[in-house]
């Protein structure tokens, strides 16, 4: 198989897709979905979401036609585990039982894999391996692959969101000498503001919020009278001011101290964490007036996703919005 992998995020309300080449990065493009063909994290219209990747792959020029895809939020289950060392059939054929609380009882229905962080010993000097396990439904595959061959795509791997960023994270620390012990992902995203907690391992903590990029929609909506492509345009360039407002610096302020709240939790489940830095991500890493706001509240160092760029990274400023979709990518 070539190596040259087109990752894809489909968010609530942005396509994101990156070109991997099997060493770097060689084109990042994040386009704004058309309003209806998602809605509340689903695909709402098939046809239509198909049709739009599809002319967004051609209007970008991406000969790519291999796609790595980042699983939708909801629809994958992401566990850090430690098992007795077994063989790779006999990892494979437990996850089911791992995946018991998330899962119905008829685990046919669903895929599951896993990648190995470590090998150690346990309890009793007995070896066990560190894992990190997902599982999907098969449904969910099925329905992808179907997307993205309408669109004139091939589906060749699935990836969920936890497992893009600590790839990404993975590859850092293969270029950086001097990089920190613990990460903490913080994506502004659209419907929800969502922090990913690493140490040099694997994941170690997720949190979600609700203070979303979608408040601050229909906060500047309200104040404006704008609405599609208008407000996404002045949310963008702070037209006429719009992100200097009283109830848009609350926002901002409410969704540093919902930040602030989770690392304080963090801190408090692991006393001995070294966690000092965070990366912001998403449409709102790209908002000083939110990202200024959050650093206030936020009680660590918080730095743009592209400094996790290796050199000779392409279109290195839209890296924090594909953070994902390079993940996905870099997979294999």
């Amino acid at each position: 198989m070539s190596k040259k992998l087109l990752g894809i995020d489909i968010g609530s309300d942005m396509l994101k897709l990156a070109v991997w080449d099997g060493s770097h990065v060689r084109r990042l493009a994040a386009v704004p979905l058309p309003e209806g063909v998602m809605a509340e994290g689903r695909i709402a219209d098939t046809q239509a979401l198909s049709r739009f990747i599809r002319d967004t792959v051609r209007a970008e020029r991406i000969g790519a036609r291999n796609v790595a895809l980042v699983l939708p939020q909801g629809s994958c289950f992401t566990q850090r585990l430690a098992v007795s060392e077994m063989t790779e059939q006999q990892l494979l054929l437990n996850l089911p039982y791992e995946f018991r609380d998330y899962i119905d009882e008829d685990s046919s229905r669903y895929y599951f894999d896993y990648a190995l962080i470590r090998r150690g010993i346990g309890d009793g000097e007995q070896p066990v391996l560190e894992i990190m396990a997902a599982c999907t439904a098969k449904e969910t595959i099925r329905e992808y692959t179907s997307l993205l061959q309408k669109a004139g795509l091939t589906l060749k791997i699935a990836v969920p969101p936890a497992i893009a960023a600590w790839n990404v994270l993975r590859r850092y620390e293969a270029f950086t000498d001097d990089h920190p012990s613990e990460y903490c992902f913080i994506d502004f995203g659209h419907a929800a503001t969502r922090m990913l907690m690493f140490s040099t391992r694997a994941l170690e903590a997720e949190r979600a919020f609700d203070t979303a990029l979608g408040d601050l929609d229909r906060t500047v909506s309200a104040a404006t009278g704008l609405t599609g492509d208008e407000l996404r345009e002045a949310v963008c360039a702070n037209t006429d001011g719009c992100l200097d407002t009283e109830d848009a610096a609350a926002l901002f302020t409410r969704c540093g101290v919902e930040a602030g709240r989770a690392v304080n939790f963090y801190f408090y489940s692991d006393r001995s964490s070294q966690l000092r830095t965070a990366w912001a991500c998403g449409g709102g890493a790209l908002l000083p007036q939110l990202t200024d706001a959050v650093r206030e509240e936020l009680g660590l160092e918080l730095l743009d996703a592209a400094e996790l760029c290796a050199p000779g990274d392409a279109d290195q400023e839209l890296f924090p919005l594909c953070v994902g979709a390079v993940g996905a990518a870099i997979t294999i």
